[in-house]
């Protein structure tokens, strides 16, 4: 698949959250240098219109796969860490589990 002529790699966000957090980090930042610039009056149509339209292409380019990538590595982290260390991985996993949830890690298989 091609976006403005450039590669997009095809890949499924469905089951994780590290590139939503990475796209709303990069939402967050890019909101507010429109929001410096643009005149106070187009403010509420045009900030949030051009940082969806700046940011999206971004996402499904960039974001997207490099979050996917990071997934894959986390969750091929902590395969290695059960498989190898025992119980110093029962710690691990246990004290970070919270965490594991949140960023919906936990369907990695195992």
């Amino acid at each position: 698949m091609h976006f403005l002529s450039l590669p997009v790699a095809t890949v499924s966000c469905a089951s994780t959250v590290i590139p939503i957090l990475l796209a709303v980090w990069l939402l967050s930042r890019v909101e507010r240098m429109i929001d410096k610039v643009m005149p106070g009056a187009l403010k509420t149509i045009f900030v949030p219109l051009l940082s969806l339209l700046i940011v999206a292409p971004i996402t499904l380019i960039a974001i997207g796969p490099l979050g996917i990538f990071a997934g894959n590595a986390l969750s091929g982290g902590i395969i290695w860490l059960i498989e190898n260390m025992g119980l110093v991985a029962g710690i691990v996993v246990g004290g970070t589990l919270s965490l594991i949830i949140i960023t919906d890690m936990r369907w990695c298989p195992l």
